[in-house]
């Protein structure tokens, strides 16, 4: 029983010193990353593979941007701490599958939020968009998830390969 105390008190302590310097961490990051969803990229891909309007693409860069400012709010940040802590408890002495059950617990309405968040934002995009823009955008959606899974199994597949031989 006092190992057990122990260990949570460790586990504890990791957590929240990960959520005090994951912060600095990851704003350093931030400020090198690039694109992202609502990014440059995504909106010329969107216009030129859904044929958007003038004000189509106005109403949609708009949504964009109130997207991005949403994501500067503390939950984005919270989510981010959520991984840092995630990260530094697998390297942890004191692990336990508890203490991951335990932090993802304490996340849970932050990742809720961020859900429903992205389901808002799609669902802003699909309501300026025409039924035949909504089924392309369908399609090329079904075909980013398939070579994203496809790439996943490939890369599967290319580890197996190696370890066989």
């Amino acid at each position: 029983m006092t190992i057990f105390k122990h260990s949570t008190k460790a586990v504890a302590a990791v957590v929240l010193s990960s959520m005090l310097l994951g912060g600095v961490a990851y704003a350093k990051h931030d400020e090198h990353k690039r694109g992202g969803f609502g990014g440059k990229h995504q909106m010329h891909k969107l216009s030129r593979v859904l044929d958007l309007t003038d004000e189509q693409k106005t109403q949609i860069k708009a949504i964009f941007e109130q997207h991005k400012a949403d994501k500067q709010s503390g939950d984005n940040q919270l989510a981010k701490d959520y991984h840092l802590a995630l990260t530094e408890l697998t390297y942890s002495q004191n692990y336990s599958d508890q203490a991951v059950r335990d932090l993802y617990l304490q996340y849970q309405d932050v990742f809720v939020e961020k859900t429903v968040k992205r389901a808002n934002l799609e669902h802003q995009i699909n309501a300026v968009l025409t039924p035949e823009q909504i089924e392309k955008k369908k399609a090329l959606k079904a075909k980013f998830d398939r070579k994203k899974r496809d790439g996943k199994d490939r890369d599967r597949k290319d580890r197996q390969a190696k370890e066989s031989e």
